[in-house]
């Protein structure tokens, strides 16, 4: 991969999961590196791989890209003939607490784990993410996951309350069929 025009491995091999987010080789980025599941990816919109965050040349630390988020369009060079194609959309407030969520709920142990070992193990998963955590976690990783959105629709809007109120089947750790969030 000296020239940057391919893979260093054979996506075609690649053995994947029904909704395309995990292989079992366990192949992902420019040079096939491992994942582990709190690793913050990005999805090439045309090849479907997946690929490191901080691998990405148009990305920078300053944007404060958090795994789960897809509030983006991404093409990755090899498939855009050289440069990376890029671009952030407007997230919903429904997807800005989603991917909360989900960073939340993992323990450590699961974040710093190859995928393989813990995907089995996800639906296991339930915690309590206490609504007052969601918002302080939105906060701390404000950046491009809320790219053009208002921090006071967050303060003063009541952004995060309204959405958990009206997202059913997001589990988080609610007893028996509850939407798995609690106010604190």
């Amino acid at each position: 991969m000296a020239d940057g025009s391919k893979l260093s491995y054979n996506l075609d091999k690649l053995t994947w999961d029904t909704a395309h987010h995990f292989n079992s080789q366990n192949r992902y980025s420019y040079t096939g590196k491992g994942r582990k599941l709190g690793d913050a990816m990005l999805q090439c919109e045309t090849c479907m791989q997946w690929f490191h965050a901080k691998d990405v040349s148009c990305l920078t630390e300053r944007d404060n890209f958090v795994a789960f988020q897809r509030n983006y369009r991404f093409n990755c060079r090899i498939c855009s003939g050289g440069s990376e194609q890029f671009s952030l959309l407007t997230n919903t407030w429904s997807c800005i607490v989603v991917t909360a969520l989900h960073n939340l709920q993992l323990p450590l142990e699961m974040k710093n784990a190859d995928v393989m070992e813990v995907a089995t193990k996800l639906a296991d998963v339930v915690r309590w993410v206490p609504v007052d955590n969601v918002v302080q976690w939105i906060r701390d990783h404000w950046g491009s996951l809320c790219h053009g959105r208002s921090l006071a629709q967050l303060d003063e809007g009541n952004a995060v309350r309204k959405c958990l109120a009206h997202m059913d089947g997001v589990r988080t750790g609610r007893e028996r069929g509850g939407n798995g969030w609690r106010e604190c």
